[in-house]
């Protein structure tokens, strides 16, 4: 599908939609994308657990997404 395409599209979809939700979300996603965003600056107290987490994953101190999904199991059947 051609760029050209998928522009009168999408133009179609919104021409037909009524959902308003939909449209304030694609109205944003779309201004958004055309605009320059600013980077997002953390705060000392979030630098200090990221860098608390590094060190904790460096030493080993973590679960595998499996072995946190046996430990949920684990509580949930209790």
């Amino acid at each position: 599908m051609s760029t050209t395409e998928i522009k009168e599209k999408l133009i179609r979809q919104i021409r037909n939609s009524e959902n308003e939700d939909l449209l304030e979300e694609l109205y944003h996603f779309l201004n958004e994308d055309n605009s320059f965003q600013k980077a997002y600056e953390l705060s000392k107290v979030q630098i200090l657990a990221v860098e608390e987490a590094r060190a904790q994953f460096e030493k080993g101190l973590y679960l595998s997404n499996e072995k946190a999904n046996q430990d949920i199991e684990k509580w949930l059947k209790k």
